[in-house]
């Protein structure tokens, strides 16, 4: 799904949107501490946030495609830390089809 330069939107399908929550590994969580204290990247949570947008995508894909949409147009992510280290991740925009 993805719209290319010269394209016109033509309908406006409404909105859709989609979310994933993840947890941190325990062990992972006690080596970026070790990280953290030296301020090397956090690998782990890099990786979580990838998995996580990559899903939350998928989702936001399956239910355009299901309302008749060929893109997302206006796509935002909002990113939450939860107290227990876990990370939600949520997506919205709005699915249009295409001027042909």
């Amino acid at each position: 799904m993805q719209i290319s330069t010269g394209q016109v939107i033509g309908t406006e399908l409404g909105m859709v949107s989609a979310s994933y929550v993840s947890s941190k590994v325990f062990y992972k969580d006690f080596f970026n501490s070790v990280r953290n204290f030296f301020g090397w990247e956090l690998k782990s949570y890099t990786e979580m946030l990838d998995v996580s947008r990559d899903e939350v995508i998928k989702r936001l894909t399956e239910k355009s495609i299901s309302l008749g949409a060929d893109c997302v147009s206006n796509l935002k992510f909002e990113v939450s830390y939860m107290a227990n280290g876990s990370l939600a991740i949520m997506g919205y925009g709005n699915a249009v089809r295409v001027r042909k």
